[in-house]
């Protein structure tokens, strides 16, 4: 320590160009880092999803879920494997042990889960999914209209504008039901054509297919017959013909009534005492929270003329102004520190002491900046790094004032001011430092 004090003492243009770097590059540092409201942790667990059309949750326990943890158990550097079984999917969660490389984890289950024999035949391909870490940066509610149709209209299209905007990327729809197209049959007309439910469905199933007959090769090529009555839309479903004779031919859409509507459930969502639906927003390791808060704004602004009548638009669990509420609390403190370092070195000791005592605090700030924006580290301005910061500038100002009042003391014994600086600094060096590194250490875990 005492031989790194001297040499900057003995060399003083080294020490400005230091600073002037240091302050420049905290500076152009502070622009380029990103905002978000916890710091990013890198994935540790996956999950392998089968979706098995039909199936009910036994089946798809015993035909798919079960598979799939038989062919995982074993490999090296599972942790845990935690499953999921419910109608139509599997979902398998498989977490990496400490220090596992989770690409290559995902490439060794993905071989072990391709080479599965025995899905049953509508079973899906599996899906192998990496869990992302991702921040909360604000629900946006639409509401309004007491039409519940209406608004899943209307969240489809506000979220396909939000997506639009480059400083929004990951966005998820809380309140999507699928569509479906309903058919109601009138019961009495059914009875008319000696029709019954069941014998409805059959047809309507038969008229509803898609499949291969075969393949006929000719000299010009190989032609594959085709034998499609695929119905998949509402025009199609209301011309199926469900009666035919040879004078008339009776329609799906004269006997019952088909609709284009979304699949119900059980849940009721509300904001204002209005029926609702939410939008989750969040950050990734490249979005800044404070970019995306403002997107959010600038975009529900353009887009609420033109919605329905009734239907409006709310932010909730904005992350960005505590993020903002931080930013403002570490500048206050910053400059109060400032102000009270300058202010008691001069009553007592010099103007010019205080000056270039003081200007540790800035600097120290712009180089703890300039080190989160190194590629190696990667720090972002979040709740964390915004509280160390905090909590330093009062180490900062103390060790300040110690370091001062040490080198002005010495100053009144030694005549030179090179040697008064050195003895200044080394009388309180190991001081100043143990009391940094005990701070680290409590705060470390």
């Amino acid at each position: 320590m005492s031989s790194v004090t001297k040499w900057f003492i003995d060399n003083p243009v080294a020490s400005n160009l230091l600073m002037v770097f240091t302050l420049i590059a905290g500076l152009l540092s502070l622009n380029t880092l990103r905002v978000e409201s916890f710091p990013q942790i890198p994935p540790t667990q996956f999950t392998v999803t089968v979706t098995y059309p039909g199936g009910t949750a036994k089946q798809v326990d015993e035909g798919i879920t079960q598979r799939v943890e038989n062919a995982i158990r074993g490999i090296a550097g599972v942790k845990s494997v935690i499953s999921t079984s419910q109608p139509e999917f599997s979902i398998v969660r498989v977490r990496k042990a400490s220090g596992v490389d989770i690409e290559r984890l995902i490439e060794d289950v993905r071989n072990r889960v391709e080479g599965i024999n025995g899905f049953p035949t509508l079973a899906e391909r599996p899906k192998i999914q990496r869990e992302e870490f991702t921040n909360l940066a604000a629900f946006i509610l639409v509401y309004g209209g007491n039409n519940d149709d209406l608004l899943q209209k209307v969240v489809t299209r506000v979220k396909n504008q939000l997506q639009n905007n480059p400083n929004i990327s990951q966005i998820a729809n809380l309140g999507k039901r699928k569509q479906e197209l309903r058919i109601e049959p009138d019961l009495h007309k059914l009875k008319r054509y000696g029709l019954d439910s069941t014998e409805l469905a059959e047809k309507i199933v038969k008229w509803s297919t898609e499949f291969r007959s075969g393949e006929l090769k000719s000299a010009s090529g190989a032609i594959t017959l085709r034998g499609d009555s695929y119905a998949d839309n509402l025009l199609k479903l209301q011309n199926l013909p469900i009666i035919t004779t040879p004078n008339a031919i009776v329609t799906l859409g004269e006997i019952a009534q088909v609709t284009r509507t979304y699949q119900s459930d059980d849940s009721i969502v509300r904001f204002q005492g209005e029926t609702a639906i939410a939008l989750l927003v969040s950050t990734s390791t490249k979005d800044n929270l404070l970019r995306v808060s403002e997107a959010i704004k600038n975009e529900l602004i353009s887009i609420q003329p033109t919605l329905p009548i009734g239907v409006k638009t709310d932010v909730m669990a904005d992350m960005a102004p505590y993020i903002k509420n931080q930013l403002s609390m570490l500048s206050s403190n910053a400059l109060q520190g400032l102000i009270i370092v300058i202010i008691l070195l001069s009553l007592f000791l010099e103007i010019k002491l205080a000056l270039w005592v003081a200007m540790g605090i800035p600097i120290s700030l712009a180089g703890a900046i300039w080190m989160m924006g190194l590629p190696s580290l990667d720090y972002s301005i979040n709740d964390i790094t915004l509280f160390g910061m905090i909590l330093v500038l009062g180490i900062l100002v103390d060790d300040a004032i110690v370091v001062g009042e040490s080198i002005h003391q010495a100053r009144q014994k030694y005549s030179d001011p090179k040697e008064a600086a050195l003895k200044g600094v080394n009388a309180v060096a190991v001081a100043t430092v143990f009391g940094v590194l005990t701070t680290i250490a409590a705060f470390s875990p």
